[in-house]
């Protein structure tokens, strides 16, 4: 056990009272590490822990509204919309935030937030420090990223990291020592996410067919994501398809216009069903036959874990730690910025009930067994120092 977490332990048995944590995300809008933070955040406060968060980057949002609902205080200093001279008085306003609030843990979420605050941090009197990186594809094309990871991977008392690939490149090209690094998986909530009857109204409100195979896309419209080839490998598989198909994209982003555009450009805006931002994912899921991804930039994102955990087999790109939880006889992996080795997949599992159900079989064992929210919030709470017998809890169903 690290001397800081002995600390943490040892003061909360004599005290009586749990260590206060910040959870620092970089915005309050959504996305993965944000979605990741704020449900860890509603877990630990489920288990009696004491927690807060904080942006740097964003004014509130649609995350912090979530997270205030369910009684944790939130805190924005905007940095986005600051004046020269208020970003200079940043550093100051947060350590007076973090000594006002004696926080003895802070859990910042990406290498490049803790840049901001790790010294305000020290200085503050913070005990424990964890950054939990999402994604290591940054670091690769920027060199004072890797300089900063090698920096403070080796300065804070924890380093997690999401899949095995990350693991290696941070001890391996970072050098950070590794014994600061631990593999904490993503996870799912399968009491929300699960297979089940479509209760959404989707397909009757897109009017499908009823024999029309519904494919589903999940995420933020953004350049990582490369719609353009999930579009054009939708395109191909559209003409050689022998059944009615359709895809349900659901979502919002600066790229949403592009997508658009492209489908209507490629002749098939009439079968890609565009669905805006919902936040009944879980239902929608229930509704599609599979899922399919095209990013060519990613770490493990989270919808494809749900995706897995509503029994859908799942055709991806192999970027970051995907192929890790995505086996063969869950779907399919292919290179990414591929439209034609995509729709291939596509087109196998489209085309062959039965594979698709047995993929869709496997995915919900994989998991259910490997990736359950409950596992991953008890290895939060031993990395962060926090796990004590009287706050462990059964898995808790949150919100995304």
């Amino acid at each position: 056990m690290l001397p800081a977490t002995q600390a943490l332990e040892t003061s909360a048995t004599t005290t009586g009272a749990a260590p206060r944590v910040l959870e620092v995300l970089y915005s309050y809008r959504m996305g993965g590490s944000e979605i990741l933070a704020s449900r860890l955040s509603r877990a630990l406060a489920a288990r009696g822990v004491d927690v807060s968060t904080c942006s740097l980057h964003t004014e509130k949002g649609v995350i912090s509204d979530e997270l205030e609902r369910a009684g944790i205080a939130c805190k924005s200093f905007d940095l986005e919309h600051r004046s020269k001279l208020g970003k200079l008085l940043f550093p100051l306003q947060l350590f007076w935030y973090l000594k006002r609030h004696r926080f003895d843990v802070m859990h910042v979420h990406h290498v490049f937030v803790l840049r901001h605050c790790y010294r305000a941090a020290r200085l503050a009197g913070i005990r424990r420090i964890v950054v939990t990186e999402h994604s290591d594809h940054e670091f690769r094309g920027h060199a004072g990223l890797r300089r900063d990871g090698h920096y403070f991977g080796n300065r804070a008392d924890a380093v997690t990291v999401i899949h095995a690939g990350m693991q290696r490149y941070f001890e391996q090209d970072l050098d950070v020592d590794g014994a600061h690094i631990e593999l904490i998986h993503n996870s799912v909530d399968t009491g929300k996410f699960h297979p089940g009857p479509d209760t959404s109204g989707l397909r009757q409100s897109l009017g499908l067919e009823p024999d029309c195979l519904l494919s589903g896309w999940v995420g933020r419209f953004h350049e990582a994501k490369d719609v353009g080839t999930l579009l054009r490998a939708f395109s191909m598989l559209l003409r050689q398809a022998d059944q009615p198909v359709a895809l349900a994209m659901a979502g919002d982003g600066e790229e949403r216009a592009f997508a658009e555009a492209l489908a209507d450009q490629l002749g098939i805006a009439d079968r890609v069903h565009f669905l805006g931002a919902r936040d009944d994912i879980a239902s929608l899921m229930r509704a599609f036959d599979l899922f399919v991804s095209s990013s060519h930039k990613e770490g493990v994102p989270l919808v494809l874990l749900e995706a897995m955990a509503s029994g859908l087999p799942c055709v991806v790109t192999d970027v970051g730690g995907v192929a890790d939880i995505v086996t063969p006889g869950c779907g399919a992996v292919v290179p990414p910025k591929k439209p034609d080795l995509l729709a291939r997949a596509w087109l196998e599992l489209v085309e062959d009930d039965a594979l698709r159900a047995e993929k869709g079989r496997a995915a919900l064992r994989e998991a259910r067994e490997k990736y359950r929210f409950d596992g991953m919030v008890d290895r939060f709470m031993t990395v962060l120092g926090l796990h004590r017998p009287d706050v462990r809890a059964e898995e808790h169903s949150v919100a995304p």
